[in-house]
């Protein structure tokens, strides 16, 4: 039996199973601490997706490629309408006195399908959390990626506007697969 894009988002991804790189407590805490630093509503807020998540990769261009400790990254979808804000308004002021940066074609693409991928910003580009701390995603998983209680695996997070964004790019991945017969197991 197969399952559709909305069946494997909700077994995979809203289901509190371990995650393949991880230690299920690992996980919740690697959560509570992004929630608590980037003062997210909730813990659902972030999610463990990609190869470290599944042992796999479902992105069509790597089919199946296995999570690999030394290779492998862990790729978190942030979801915070509030954050993906600042940042579009950051951009915008940015954009009022720069022209452009290096990656902002790339950027664009994911913007425009309601994500960004912050390694695609300008290193300096900072905004103001809730509480008027100033915040810069390349610090701050640089240092992430320093703390050793999470292991050697680096982290990286793609910041989405909405569940409903954060849905739509995983069916993209999930239904270009020519079966889900791998994921219905």
């Amino acid at each position: 039996m197969s399952l559709d894009g909305n069946e494997v988002i909700s077994k995979y991804f809203y289901n509190d199973f371990e995650p393949y790189a991880l230690s299920l407590d690992l996980y919740h805490k690697l959560r509570l601490k992004i929630k608590s630093d980037l003062q997210l509503e909730s813990i659902f807020n972030v999610f463990l997706v990609g190869s470290g998540r599944l042992g796999f990769t479902i992105k069509p261009q790597d089919k199946y490629r296995h999570f690999d400790n030394n290779k492998s990254d862990l790729d978190l979808a942030i979801i915070s309408n509030e954050l993906f804000i600042s940042y579009w308004k950051a951009i915008r002021d940015r954009n009022h006195n720069i022209n452009s940066w290096k990656n902002e074609g790339v950027f664009e693409d994911y913007f425009f399908n309601g994500w960004m991928r912050p390694d695609k910003l300008p290193k300096n580009q900072t905004i103001f959390l809730p509480n008027n701390q100033q915040f810069n995603w390349w610090n701050y998983f640089n240092l992430l990626n320093k703390d050793d209680r999470f292991g050697l695996i680096r982290i990286n997070a793609g910041l989405y506007f909405s569940l409903d964004f954060f849905e739509s790019y995983q069916k993209i991945s999930i239904n270009s697969l020519k079966t889900l017969g791998e994921l219905s197991k």
